[in-house]
């Protein structure tokens, strides 16, 4: 059971130094109201709000949406590191650990 849970720590943290860091600001964020999921428990139907959230990082040649469901502790204006891989973002929050969200658009940023 050791060697196992030795075997997953070290690839997870082999795996987390493998991203292509680079310097990034978040520039904005907003919430998006994506409906409700019910679901009925015997007489009664609970319903629980959709909220995605949205959050526009800028690099020196992008500009990214990304979105997750849980919010970022990030400060807007603040550089921080992020990573682009396929359409994942990783970005380091302000509490140093690294997160994950799904991107929606890249958009070049004009150069100068």
């Amino acid at each position: 059971m050791k060697r196992v849970f030795l075997i997953v720590l070290i690839t997870s943290l082999a795996y987390a130094g493998s991203h292509n860091w680079q310097d990034g600001t978040v520039i904005r964020t907003a919430t998006s109201d994506n409906g409700a999921a019910a679901a009925p428990i015997g007489n009664i139907v609970f319903a629980v709000p959709l909220r995605s959230r949205l959050y526009r990082v800028n690099t020196s040649e992008l500009s990214i949406v990304a979105t997750t469901e849980r919010p970022l502790n990030i400060t807007i204006n603040k550089k921080t590191r992020v990573a682009i891989e396929k359409q994942s973002l990783f970005i380091i929050d302000d509490d140093g650990k690294e997160r994950k969200l799904q991107i929606l658009t890249k958009e070049s940023l004009p150069t100068n």
